[in-house]
């Protein structure tokens, strides 16, 4: 289970604890919650504790790049991640766009000119690049003609698409609580996005932000197990410190949910 991370009053960095002991801590009202992907809470009050170093394992691929945080001194796996790129996603619709434009542009009807360049144990948090909406301000059909109206303003009634959020619903016909990702229409009924489904129909009035949108979306993953070898510990430093690792070569098979063990470090950065 993923650990919990932990800032003072003063948002300086603590130990990592337990998914338990944050719980504790937020029903006894001596923390908050300050960040909910990843999950962090901050304390009321300022705590001098001693940091325990922490490292940072990145195996980098071409779809997705396998993050862990590992405690040297402990040898326990603190959180993982999975970030998954959109470079085949921009890539493809940069062709459907190029091949729009180009056919638009051979048929020898009144046009522009052209004016663009040719552009060639532990559940991790799934992390998925979305972006922040479309660039061009109004749509295209397959002819290459405009149609609709021009790009308007994402945000509507104080929610913006993409933005995480729990409604709670009392009247109307979806009557019940939902938590998940929303879909911001201008009428002010919304549509949220859950792993049940999609409800349409929900007014703004019942929902609250969890997550603003910021070009992500998140899910939890499932477990997976990450091996060290005893030679790859590190010996405890009195300063706390945080040491990033790149491993070329080495791709983790996140298909059957296992990272295998990494030795060896192309890169180390230091912290104080």
């Amino acid at each position: 289970m993923s650990n919990v991370f932990v800032l003072d009053t003063d948002l300086r960095q603590l130990n990592p604890v337990h998914p338990g002991e944050a719980r504790i801590l937020l029903s006894s009202g001596k923390a908050a919650v300050y960040r909910r992907y990843p999950f962090t809470i901050v304390l009321k009050k300022a705590v001098e504790t001693p940091i325990e170093p922490l490292r940072i394992k990145i195996d980098p691929g071409s779809k997705t790049t396998g993050i862990a945080i590992i405690n040297d001194q402990t040898g326990e796996v603190v959180t993982a991640f999975e970030l998954s790129h959109r470079g085949e996603t921009i890539k493809a619709r940069l062709d459907k766009r190029r091949t729009v434009r180009g056919s638009r542009r051979n048929r020898h009807t009144r046009y522009r000119k052209p004016r663009w360049q040719k552009v060639t144990g532990v559940y991790p948090l799934l992390i998925t690049a979305n972006g922040h909406g479309r660039r061009r301000m109004c749509s295209v059909d397959e002819y290459g003609f405009t149609y609709g109206n021009p790009k308007q303003s994402g945000r509507k009634y104080g929610f913006k698409t993409g933005d995480i959020v729990r409604a709670v619903v009392t009247e109307g016909k979806p009557i019940g609580t939902y938590v998940g990702r929303l879909t911001a229409r201008a009428t002010g009924s919304f549509n949220i996005t859950t792993k049940k489904g999609t409800t349409q129909g929900i007014g703004y009035q019942y929902c609250r932000a969890l997550h603003r949108s910021d070009g992500y979306s998140y899910q939890k993953g499932a477990a997976i197990v990450l091996a060290q070898s005893e030679s790859e510990a590190v010996s405890a430093s009195s300063q706390p410190s945080v040491q990033i690792e790149e491993c070329p070569g080495v791709r983790a098979p996140r298909k059957e949910g296992l990272f295998p063990p990494l030795s060896g470090a192309a890169r180390s950065i230091q912290r104080p």
